[in-house]
This record gives structure tokens, C-alpha cells and sequence, in this order.
């Protein structure tokens, strides 16, 4: 991975080092161009999984948030 993030320049590296493509695309490489076993990629993916629901679980408690507070102040209104 380090060979394909020194091509860029060093504001984009540390953009691509946070990105999930960076590795989703890593591991096909390494997959498909190198051979590896799939099973080497788990951590990665149980990772990915965890990263998946943590945002799920912010992005459900920040709606119940602006919901709630939507209705309080009456911007949330229903018609029909």
C-alpha cells in the first residue's frame, strides 16, 4: 500500500490513508495480482464491519436528536 500512497502528494495521503476505498482496493490487488489468501483480508473487513455500525449507531441517535427536537419547536409539520 505505502508504494501506491507515495505518488501523492502528502495532503492527499493522509486523506487516503482514512479512506476504506484505499483498502478495499489493497486487497483486491493483493488478491488478484498476488496471490494472497482471502483469510488475510478478515481483519480488514471485521473492521469495515465495526466502522459500519458505529456510524449507523451516530447516525440513528443525531435523527432521534433533530427529530425530536424538529417537532419540539414545530418545524416538523405533517399535512394531508
Amino acid at each position: 500500500m505505502q508504494q501506491a500512497l507515495e505518488t501523492l502528494p502528502s495532503w492527499l495521503q493522509m486523506i487516503a490513508k482514512a479512506s476504506p476505498a484505499t483498502y478495499v482496493i489493497e486487497g483486491m490487488r493483493g488478491c488478484l495480482l498476488h496471490g494472497e489468501a482471502t483469510v488475510t483480508l478478515l481483519p480488514t473487513v471485521f473492521l469495515f464491519f465495526g466502522a459500519g455500525v458505529a456510524v449507523i449507531l451516530v447516525g440513528l441517535v443525531v435523527f432521534r436528536y433533530v427529530e425530536r427536537y424538529a417537532k419540539r419547536t414545530g418545524r416538523l409539520k405533517r399535512s394531508g
